[in-house]
């Protein structure tokens, strides 16, 4: 039985009609049939990528390759670096899966799946749940190149709330989540395969859900096995992280820093009373300053434990948004014209 099995799914994968090839790799998954791989691989190698969503009515070499990479996730069938860096703008979560699975201890495979990974979190600006999926695994294999883009990217967003002498402020922060999916019909002579949707937060408790990527801020995935191939689910509709925290944590995670201790924050509200337009101006200069001094002092110890070059650190520079809020009760006097705090700060006044 097992023979007619290998017999049957060895045809269907080499067919040029794409539901038969799904069917073959649903044989495949079904029974095992690991000494199909090479099959497998060949029409991953054979398929043309289509970068932007599937929605195009002939949908269905698409549909052929769900099922493929759903059976070589299933069986941990190992895909060239190459081909899943190829696959990427498709298939961005299986390769994600895929991608993690490579071997760390093999030099050479390791640096082409960093060089990979890297390249996702440098460009992915619409999928917050792959950028961080991506940054999870370059954060756990402390992958040369990362903590530079991170600290290149990131913002430092400083509130700075202006008070008369006897008075307070504060902010708060939050991430919001959705799920919800599309109507769709299941796909009428097509075998069930599992589809993977990727998960940036608020993830944990969903049923079937696996980490991709453990941090500070896991990247989780979970797997539907239907017929409809992807078009039911939320997609990217998770949740939707705060970038610049998230860079904040990596950090935290390469100095083994906690939240409360690491000299830099993404986000932070500073207070300065009001004693004069003079006095105001002073202080300000002096918060900025503090800040930088702050980044420099973080740049320091990531090239001291060799997560940054020297030519990275020379050229690591901070980007700091300044929020002024004008929150004294009595004295109304107009801020005086803020002068060049250099052109690595932004400042706006609410």
């Amino acid at each position: 039985m097992r023979h007619e099995s290998t017999q049957v799914a060895a045809l269907w994968l080499r067919s040029p009609e794409p539901r038969l090839q799904a069917w073959g790799a649903y044989l495949v998954l079904r029974d095992r049939l690991t000494q199909l791989s090479p099959d497998l691989l060949a029409l991953v190698s054979s398929h043309q990528v289509v970068a932007k969503s599937h929605s195009s009515p002939d949908s269905d070499s698409h549909d052929a390759m769900v099922a493929v990479i759903d059976t070589l996730i299933q069986l941990d069938i190992k895909v060239p670096v190459s081909e899943l860096v190829r696959l990427n703008p498709e298939f961005p979560t299986e390769t994600l899966i895929l991608m993690s699975r490579l071997d760390s201890n093999d030099e050479l495979a390791e640096g082409e799946v960093s060089a990979a990974l890297l390249h996702v979190f440098e460009t992915e600006d619409s999928r917050s749940n792959a950028w961080l999926a991506a940054g999870n695994l370059l954060a756990n294999r402390e992958a040369p190149g990362f903590a530079a883009i991170v600290l290149r990217d990131m913002v430092i967003s400083i509130e700075v709330n202006v008070t008369s002498p006897d008075s307070m402020g504060g902010i708060g922060s939050g991430m919001s989540c959705c799920g919800v999916g599309l109507e769709h019909e299941p796909r009428s002579g097509w075998p069930e395969v599992g589809t993977y949707t990727l998960f940036d937060c608020g993830t944990p408790g969903r049923v079937g859900a696996t980490v991709l990527a453990g941090g500070k801020d896991p990247a989780y995935f979970v797997r539907t096995v239907d017929a409809l191939y992807g078009y039911g689910d939320a997609g990217s509709c998770g949740c939707s992280v705060d970038r610049n925290l998230v860079r904040q944590h990596y950090l935290e995670s390469l100095l083994n820093y906690n939240d409360e201790d690491i000299p830099i924050k993404s986000e932070s509200q500073q207070g300065i009373q009001w004693h004069g337009g003079a006095a105001f101006v002073s202080a300000l200069q002096s918060l900025v300053q503090a800040e930088r001094s702050a980044f420099q002092g973080i740049v320091k110890e990531l090239l001291d434990k060799d997560f940054l070059s020297s030519e990275e650190a020379g050229s690591a520079t901070p980007k700091f948004e300044i929020k002024i809020r004008d929150m004294r009760h009595e004295d109304k006097t107009p801020f005086p014209p803020i002068p060049d705090l250099g052109a690595d700060v932004t400042v706006s006044i609410n």
